[in-house]
């Protein structure tokens, strides 16, 4: 049971009474057969609520209609290990502040389009925890998009009628099997296949034709004797939001782009996201050293399955994906042989 369907059990008029600044909890309610009354007023600098600040939530307080206090423990998540075991622990994310979105120009993939990992984040934005995002369409620029949340656990990004994406809960598995150092990601970018050829030059997150500052210019290339491909990175201020550290959807967005490569290694091959989930564990900082790593899992056919992650500059997780890549045939106007991805 979520605090909020608890609530509204206890008091159907609870919803005018409640401020939430953190996702929904799982709630074991003891005795409460005659509460009337549930205030929640729990306030966090950081508002991703991050489950290192959960642990540490021992007691929920409840008062009914007697004033009678009565104390209601919470369950952790499944499969969660408190941070001290040094376990990564995926951030809880919610942003019902907006119904609507607009996907700036800046963050395209192809010129006319949202770069699939970064509207991959904001979709996911509204729900709280792991979440797989499918792509149905190129996401538009410039254009307002509405956002549905379906009973708390889907939504919807819809162009008026159109459906954009679709995002659901769904967990994500975090083995890592490449953790290449930063120094390691730095020489490995220096052969970075999108130097030579690339279908979209001025993708916000692989695009070599972005200048520093304006894209994220993750050069994702081969490691020696490796399956996987590797990039530094050192987030931009610009990327952050009012607690300093990397918004959501620039980290999806950063697991995004190397999928391809690892997946098209020495190849040519016009692919488009289709399919990407991801959990955020913990967000770097403005200037933080970063290295992001991806790697080929299998395919079938013309669909292409890649996983990725995000590393400190020590090694720890701080967030991982997996994607479906989707073979389909070059547009005549970025054919191979022209300078664009």
């Amino acid at each position: 049971m979520t605090i909020g369907r608890a609530a509204r059990i206890l008091d159907p008029d609870i919803s005018q009474k409640i401020s939430f600044c953190f996702a929904p909890l799982s709630l074991f309610v003891k005795d409460c057969t005659n509460a009337a009354h549930c205030m929640f007023n729990l306030h966090y600098a950081d508002p991703f609520l991050q489950y290192a600040v959960i642990r540490d939530l021992s007691v929920c307080m409840l008062s009914n209609s007697h004033g009678n206090r009565i104390e209601s423990g919470f369950e952790l998540p499944t499969g969660f290990q408190p941070f001290v075991t040094g376990a990564a622990r995926p951030i809880m994310q919610r942003n019902n502040a907006k119904k609507q979105v607009t996907i700036q120009r800046r963050f395209c993939g192809p010129p006319d389009s949202g770069n699939g990992g970064y509207v991959c984040g904001l979709v996911a934005g509204y729900l709280a925890g792991e979440t797989e995002v499918t792509l149905r369409r190129p996401p538009p620029l410039e254009t307002p998009l509405d956002v549905r949340v379906v009973e708390g656990d889907r939504v919807h990004l819809l162009d008026r009628i159109d459906l954009v994406a679709e995002g659901r809960l769904c967990p994500v598995e975090s083995k890592v099997p490449f953790r290449p150092s930063f120094e390691q990601a730095r020489l490995a970018a220096e052969m970075y296949a999108g130097f030579r050829h690339h279908f979209y030059p001025t993708c916000f997150v692989c695009g070599p034709a972005r200048a520093p500052k304006d894209g994220l210019r993750i050069f994702a290339g081969t490691l020696p004797d490796s399956e996987a491909v590797a990039s530094p990175w050192i987030p931009h201020r610009s990327l952050v939001d009012e607690t300093g550290r990397v918004k959501n959807e620039f980290i999806w967005a950063a697991l995004d782009c190397p999928g391809y490569f690892a997946v098209n290694k020495g190849r040519h091959r016009y692919m488009l996201l289709g399919r990407m989930a991801a959990a955020v564990y913990r967000r770097p900082r403005a200037a933080d050293r970063c290295v992001v790593a991806a790697w080929h899992l299998h395919s079938e056919g013309r669909k292409h399955f890649a996983a990725s992650a995000l590393l400190s500059e020590n090694g720890h997780l701080l967030g991982c994906a997996r994607a479906t890549w989707i073979e389909v045939v070059a547009p005549d106007a970025a054919a191979p042989g022209q300078e664009d991805n």
